[in-house]
């Protein structure tokens, strides 16, 4: 809200209101994402529609695409570059302004190649993918954005792309402008989830994501929110990439906050 511009005195009333809502939504079982989606849609509704972390967003896009040559290089020089990018994919989503955390140095983020997540299950990711199979990536937070489009450009010969994005903005996740300022779109269609929320779940995905769902080969979940979301699903096509970054998703994962993980969604549901 203070982002956003809202005066103090007014946003104290607001969260009051926002945080009743959110703790009815949370004791109705809803996940903490979706128990947020309405308080996102006012605000955006209350600051006319724009995008408050425009600013943050495009820095770490603009920072990131910037370093692209040698980050490309980097991960080339890997005997696996396609394993070796979604690791990277997945450090990059240390980039989340919900995190009660400073946000990391684009430098620090691009000095993470080479180094796996803490649960790794990239090969048999890349098993299932196969070569001619069909990949969503459900994507995240902006500039994160930038390392998924490394990874795009290292698939297998003859894999078709999908990259599903917010349809409108809520925190500093990606958009379709987002992913497009990243590249995406040379390498993957972009589609909306067609939900307003930094976070899908299966019964609200739009028409453009279910139909992406029934065809892929593979699904890859980047982030917190869209683990929380999907959370108990056991589709076998379905895996996670993400870093840890508060202790619910430290409690639901059984890992410590600061790991990153590239998993399938069964290994994560049994730890």
């Amino acid at each position: 809200m203070s982002t956003g511009g809202i005066p103090d005195d007014e946003a104290a009333a607001l969260l009051d209101g926002y945080m009743a809502e959110i703790v009815r939504r949370i004791e109705a079982c809803d996940p903490p994402p979706i128990a947020g989606a309405a308080v996102y849609r006012d605000l955006r509704r209350r600051l006319g529609g724009a995008d408050v972390f425009r600013e943050v967003k495009n820095f770490f896009t603009e920072s990131l695409c910037g370093m692209l040559p040698d980050l490309r290089a980097a991960v080339s020089a890997s005997p696996e570059p396609f394993l070796e990018a979604l690791g990277l994919a997945a450090w990059g989503n240390l980039i989340d302004v919900a995190q009660n955390r400073p946000l990391p140095e684009p430098g620090e983020l691009a000095s993470r190649v080479g180094m796996p997540p803490d649960v790794d299950e990239r090969e048999a990711f890349a098993a299932m993918l196969g070569r001619g199979g069909t990949l969503l990536i459900l994507g995240d937070n902006a500039g994160e954005t930038v390392f998924d489009r490394l990874a795009l450009e290292f698939l297998p010969a003859g894999v078709r792309a999908f990259y599903a994005v917010r349809p409108e903005p809520v925190l500093n996740d990606a958009t379709r402008l987002d992913a497009l300022s990243a590249g995406i779109d040379d390498f993957a269609t972009i589609i909306s989830t067609g939900m307003d929320a930094p976070t899908v779940t299966l019964e609200g995905a739009g028409p453009e994501l279910a139909s992406a769902v029934a065809c892929a080969d593979a699904i890859l979940a980047k982030g917190q929110g869209n683990l929380e979301g999907l959370y108990g699903c056991t589709d076998p096509r379905l895996f996670h990439s993400l870093a840890v970054k508060c202790g619910v998703v430290s409690r639901l994962t059984g890992l410590e906050v600061g790991s990153a993980v590239f998993a399938n969604c069964r290994t994560l549901s049994g730890r």
